[in-house]
């Protein structure tokens, strides 16, 4: 098996921080960790690990890399991304012609908080405190906390008994989106088994 590269971006490489050494990265194989927002340098031999969200801005820097027929940045290319892929990212994803023949993998993790410990996890949003009983709190904020805990309870294989405070429209905001994604999930993936 050969060397790989690993490019993440800013959230994936916290994940990874919070519960792998470099050690343990260059144990698979990876010889250089890089961050995907940067310019970096090529490694036409080599194949890649990219590890990322799929954000419109990921999508496009990773069909960048191969934008160039002539020089590719990497061989064969191994996509982990850290939680569903939407379809029109997909179909984005799709379209670099130069890329997809180079796809080995492509997996959707579900893996987009920290473990602090062996029984406790942090969804990395320091400012949820303020944000939460502020005056006013976007809708894009209160989705990435409703992604963040559904990645959370997929990877742990829990579907939870969600309760929340009734007076409280955010938290049932909250406690339903949670519910709908987790709903979908088994939906759409019959022979997951939940704890």
């Amino acid at each position: 098996e050969s060397w790989k590269v690993l490019v993440m971006d800013t959230m994936a490489t916290r994940v990874a921080s919070s519960s792998l050494t470099m050690y343990d990265i260059m144990e698979q194989r990876v010889t250089i960790v890089e961050n995907l927002s940067l310019n970096r340098s090529p490694f036409p031999n080599m194949e890649v690990v990219y590890f990322c969200a799929p954000t419109p801005d990921n999508i496009k820097a990773i069909a960048d890399d191969f934008k160039d027929l002539s020089s590719p940045k990497y061989g064969g290319v191994h996509l982990f991304f850290t939680y569903a892929l939407e379809d029109e990212l997909f179909n984005q994803l799709k379209m670099a012609d130069n890329l997809i023949p180079r796809v080995r993998t492509l997996k959707e993790i579900n893996l987009e908080f920290l473990a602090m410990e062996s029984n406790a996890f942090s969804l990395d949003m320091k400012d949820a405190i303020p944000n939460l009983f502020g005056s006013t709190i976007g809708a894009g904020y209160v989705n990435t906390m409703i992604r963040r805990l559904t990645t959370a309870c997929i990877s742990l294989q829990e579907n939870p008994c969600i309760r929340y405070q009734g007076s409280s429209i955010l938290a049932k905001n909250i406690a339903e989106g949670l519910n709908r994604n987790l709903q979908t999930f088994k939906r759409n993936n019959a022979t997951f088994k939940f704890n």
